[in-house]
């Protein structure tokens, strides 16, 4: 129990490492995608635009060649790409066909996000929800002229970084989203079978979340590792959970095997040690006792002259000697009537 309680803490550990290193280099990539388009003079045009369409057509074809330079960044295609225009609408997405776009979108109610930038005119990256997207979000100002032309963004659903870390075959992910002050398991869950009772895990990402602590904890309940850690938002407010839940069952049930074997090849080890041991005792004691029944035999024929040749410092040599002195002190008194 004990190796499997310190292989749970490793396991722990090693998936909140890799969950932060995960975090870290999309952060890393998103800043220098949105960092490359704010600063670019063909955003900026299509922003200065006086026929808005026209802008929004121009920057829609302009960031479609930039797909390759991107991909060769390493920052993958299904990483999604929004322009915003000020405070909070939509001017462009990435991710939708040009013809579907639509720049009366608002923002400014569930976006906080998109409003921070536009208030600060900072580069800002969290966690954030927005119906039934869940994701990281780096967002960058567009500024020219230091005048706030709006904001690009690059969103990476949860479940991204998520599958972009190697997982055990008995292991499954759980993400928690806040909503509405409340602790709801997301509909977009990366894989979403039940393996344990909900009132076991239930309380497991509000345990996390009042902790307000930036790191992970673990327990085992019936014989499963729950590993859940928070994540934040752009102003470091818990806005979510991800819970690894790690099956240990089969690794138990193969450590009670291997020590039903060990108990059953000790069982026969000591079996075969006791039958040696008693095979050698029997024969270290019937081995002198043999010899010393021999050597009485000439007494029973009432030859006194003969003595019993075992030479021993245990318990049968005692015998043997005393039964020598016995049969010479026989024999004196023999030899003494005689001689009467």
């Amino acid at each position: 129990r004990k190796q499997v309680e310190l292989e749970a803490k490793h396991t722990a550990l090693d998936r909140f490492e890799s969950f932060k290193h995960s975090n870290a280099l999309m952060v890393k990539k998103g800043k220098l995608l949105v960092g490359d388009l704010a600063s670019s003079q063909e955003v900026i045009a299509a922003y200065e635009n006086e026929d808005p369409e026209k802008g929004r057509k121009d920057l829609y074809e302009y960031f479609t060649k930039k797909a390759e330079y991107f991909s060769g960044l390493g920052i993958e295609e299904k990483l999604h790409v929004h322009f915003q225009k000020p405070p909070a609408t939509y001017f462009l997405k990435s991710c939708l066909p040009f013809k579907s776009q639509n720049d009366e979108e608002n923002l400014s109610s569930t976006r906080k996000s998109v409003m921070q930038v536009y208030e600060t005119r900072k580069t800002i990256f969290g966690y954030e929800k927005e119906n039934a997207n869940f994701g990281l979000r780096i967002i960058s100002p567009i500024i020219y002229k230091e005048k706030y032309l709006g904001s690009v963004e690059n969103t990476i659903d949860i479940n991204e970084i998520i599958s972009s870390i190697q997982m055990f075959d008995n292991e499954k992910v759980y993400i928690y989203s806040i909503r509405n002050d409340s602790t709801v398991k997301d509909s977009s869950v990366f894989q979403l079978e039940e393996s344990l009772k909900s009132d076991s895990i239930s309380a497991v990402p509000e345990n996390v979340l009042n902790t307000g602590k930036d790191t992970f904890t673990y327990q085992i309940i019936d014989n499963k590792l729950i590993i859940a850690f928070p994540v934040k938002d752009f102003e470091n407010k818990g806005v979510g959970v991800v819970c690894y839940v790690h099956d240990f069952s089969n690794i138990i049930s193969a450590s009670y095997a291997d020590m039903n074997r060990l108990i059953i090849v000790l069982t026969i080890i000591f079996l075969v040690f006791i039958i040696i041991l008693s095979g050698a005792l029997i024969w270290l004691v019937s081995t002198p006792l043999k010899k010393l029944i021999k050597d009485l035999e000439p007494f029973k024929k009432g030859d006194f002259t003969h003595s019993i040749n075992i030479s021993r410092k245990d318990e049968i040599g005692q015998l043997a000697s005393a039964l020598n002195d016995t049969f010479m002190k026989m024999k004196e008194l023999i030899g003494s009537v005689q001689g009467t």
